[in-house]
């Protein structure tokens, strides 16, 4: 039965039978417990309170025996090691709460519904369709307003810090609504986009997901991440007045069968935002946060429209290093961190970089582990790896159809300099030469692909450009126009890293010569330092491209309702970017 995931003092105070077991020692020291994985399922017979006490009292709980599918008296709730997740009677979804320093704590409310446009529906039953000691999933029936009935799953696994929900029966939306300050479209490789409370309408907005999305929650101590696999589609975001307060959504498309998982990422002061004034533009900030375990931090110079210049935080040391490197270089060359981190506090330039607007918000998270990122800790990137089964750079190669990371720069460069680091490279000279190969080639296809990425954004600029003197179409028109800018701006950026064309082959030249020449390690490494430079230059394009397409989609679709001339512009961008998606 698995009673080896739960010590001795756990197992006395939730009791073991093959009936509902009533919890004998208190039960709520149970359910904050977070020494041990686990994962059990209650019935609370009597409706619970909402929201449920930091401290709740559960002495009327009862332990749903593993294998058990009797019908609930009160609420069904599944608990593990890190969530809690209670299915109130007649109410419109699940609410997931957090085990945070030995309190409950709501973080969001999980509402599935027939469309993004329809109302919530009441929890109508619940079947149990699995009860052991590694997982527990539920199969919630809700019935709307319209007598329409619809169904969602919800599976909670032992020593997880994220919930998998499943479609059912004719659910076709899952919203995730919370009190969620700032909401990020993460692009990992390139730059994300953040709609904030208060600068964000209380009408819905398309958001440009791909598959995944990030709400930095009130109290800056949580962030809730929602993934899915199978690409981009529609989502929606909207920030309201709920009962207890502000409050926002995410509603999220889905079929039946097709999974979502929402974790909870959390900590004292995970993340932090600054609105900033107008003094205090091209100024240098020293913010009143400092990061609470090392990472990769990632810090958001966001404009009014939402998109944002994403860097990641640098020491001290690193950014002097950068700022002397430029004194030699153009701008364009060397990109000098306008975010760093000296002796614990961190600074922000808040003057214009790549954006051609001024940066309206700050805002930090933690974009991924560092070397001394402890194991407690969970970052975006580690969910989507975990989650997804591949990092960000193995996502867009594969989505661009440029094949597995074995044939990129970070790869190559790693297990050619170590050849040359053990002096194999006269035994591995044929394979040197045919990784060098594989890898000169699928640079010249990422090259080719971003110039793709150009062209589109050319041709849709010219389209907008000519429908500005049609009066139907003006507004679509000076909507998508500035978006095409920046997916062209993106396709070129960083065109300098990249190098002209034939850069890679000359420089795999240059390496295939060191070849017996006495393992020159230095000269190596130099080179391999330069197509490590190109490789992130791509990845950067791609990823930004994959975003400006993105946002040209959900533009493409509000025009869509806007009338003939606006729908019909709007149409003639979607075939573009089919046309490329095809390619």
């Amino acid at each position: 039965m698995g009673a080896h995931l739960l010590a001795a003092p756990v197992l006395a105070l939730f009791g073991w039978g093959g009936a509902f077991t009533q919890i004998e020692v208190r039960p709520a020291d149970a359910l904050l417990d977070r020494n041990l994985p686990y994962v059990r399922l209650f019935d609370t017979g009597a409706p619970s309170p909402d929201p449920l006490p930091e401290q709740p009292d559960a002495t009327r709980w009862k332990l749903v025996p593993e294998g058990a599918t009797q019908r609930f008296q009160g609420d069904a709730a599944i608990a593990n090691d890190k969530l809690l997740v209670l299915l109130p009677k007649g109410c419109a979804g699940a609410a997931v709460y957090s085990k945070t320093e030995g309190r409950m704590r709501r973080r969001v409310t999980l509402v599935p519904t027939v469309s993004p446009g329809s109302g919530p529906g009441a929890l109508s039953s619940i079947a149990v369709a699995e009860n052991s000691p590694a997982a527990v999933e539920l199969e919630a029936e809700f019935m709307a307003e319209t007598g329409q009935g619809f169904a969602a799953r919800l599976r909670l696994t032992a020593g997880e810090c994220f919930l998998e929900a499943r479609g059912g029966r004719s659910a076709g939306c899952l919203a995730v609504q919370g009190d969620m300050e700032h909401i990020i479209v993460p692009e990992f490789l390139a730059d994300d986009m953040v709609f904030s409370r208060g600068t964000s309408h209380a009408r819905p907005v398309g958001l440009p997901v791909e598959n995944c999305l990030l709400g930095l929650l009130g109290g800056r101590d949580a962030m809730v991440m929602c993934l899915w696999r199978g690409g981009a589609r529609n989502v929606e975001a909207c920030f309201a007045e709920g009962r207890a307060g502000p409050e926002a959504a995410c509603r999220v498309e889905w079929t039946a069968g097709e999974r979502l998982w929402i974790a909870l990422l959390e900590g004292p002061g995970i993340w932090h935002a600054r609105q900033l004034q107008a003094e205090e533009q091209h100024k240098e900030l020293a913010l009143d946060w400092r990061p609470p375990f090392p990472a990769v931090w990632r810090c958001d110079l966001v404009r009014d429209d939402g998109m944002a210049e994403s860097w990641a935080f640098v020491d001290a040391a690193e950014r002097k290093a950068q700022e002397a490197l430029a004194g030699f270089s153009s701008p364009a060359e060397v990109c000098v961190a306008p975010c760093w981190l000296d002796e614990g506090r961190a600074f922000v330039l808040t003057e214009g970089g790549r954006l051609t607007e001024a940066c309206r918000t700050v805002v930090i998270y933690p974009n991924d582990r560092s070397g001394t990122t402890p194991l407690t800790a969970f970052c975006p990137t580690d969910a989507m790896r975990s989650l997804l089964g591949v990092g960000p750079c193995q996502y867009i190669l594969e989505a661009e159809g440029l094949g597995t990371p074995d044939a990129t720069p970070v790869e190559v460069t790693a297990w050619v300099e170590k050849q040359f680091e053990r002096k194999r490279d006269v035994r591995e000279a044929a394979r040197i030469r045919e990784r060098l190969d594989q890898m000169v080639l699928h640079i010249e296809r990422s090259r080719a692909r971003i110039a793709k990425y150009g062209d589109l954004a050319r041709r849709i600029r010219a389209l907008c450009q000519e429908a500005e003197a049609t009066a139907g179409a003006a507004e679509t028109a000076r909507t998508l126009g500035p978006i095409a800018a920046d997916l062209e701006r993106s396709t070129c950026q960083r065109a300098s890293e990249m190098g002209p064309p034939g850069h890679a082959d000359q420089l795999a030249g240059m390496f295939a010569a060191y070849i017996g020449q006495g393992s020159p390690l230095a000269e190596c490494q130099a080179i391999g330092r330069s197509f490590r430079r190109i490789g992130a230059a791509q990845d950067w394009a791609l990823a930004a491209c994959r975003m400006g397409v993105r946002r040209l989609k959900v533009a493409c679709r509000a025009a869509a309702h806007g009338g003939p001339d606006a729908a019909a512009l709007a149409g003639r961008v979607q075939r573009e970017v089919a046309e490329l998606a095809d390619e």
